[in-house]
């Protein structure tokens, strides 16, 4: 038999009323407990605020610059301290994924300051403006930018 239970975990800021996600699952006897954090992002597609296309095109986006740029710069990059250490050369996932990351910069265009607050450092709207009118320009900000990015991967 399967028993699952969910429980949502509350920061306190309205943006980010429903970010931990604990999901426990009996089965057997035995439980298993699996947490998701949700961004702000998630957040926004649950209120229905932007499309499905626009979510997967905000994580893609999130992802290829996770993978290409983060990962490389963290862990690739040695400075030379005492004559230096062995470069290592970028895997061919990490090329791929700092492409598809140019890809989707460049499709921003204007709109990229707020995909990179919402998308990249997963800052919510409500923590960058405190008042009302400005945030509903940004959410419209970022719903036009991730359409842009969305076309330009393909999602629609």
């Amino acid at each position: 038999m399967t028993e699952k239970i969910t429980r949502y975990g509350d920061i306190g800021t309205p943006e980010r009323h429903v970010r931990k996600e604990l999901t426990s699952v009996n089965i057997e006897g035995q439980l298993k407990t699996r947490v998701r954090i949700k961004t702000p992002i998630d957040t926004y597609r649950n209120k229905g605020q932007i499309t499905p296309d626009q979510l997967a095109a905000g994580e893609k986006l999130y992802n290829s610059y996770m993978i290409g740029w983060v990962g490389f710069g963290n862990c690739e990059y040695r400075e030379p301290v005492d004559g230096g250490g062995q470069r290592v050369e970028m895997s061919d996932r990490q090329v791929d994924a700092q492409k598809v990351f140019k890809m989707g910069f460049e499709a921003a265009g204007s709109y990229w300051d707020i995909l990179e607050k919402v998308c990249m450092k997963e800052i919510p709207i409500a923590d960058i403006h405190k008042h009302w009118y400005p945030r509903r320009k940004e959410k419209e900000r970022l719903r036009k930018g991730l359409t842009q990015v969305a076309r330009v991967y393909g999602f629609c």
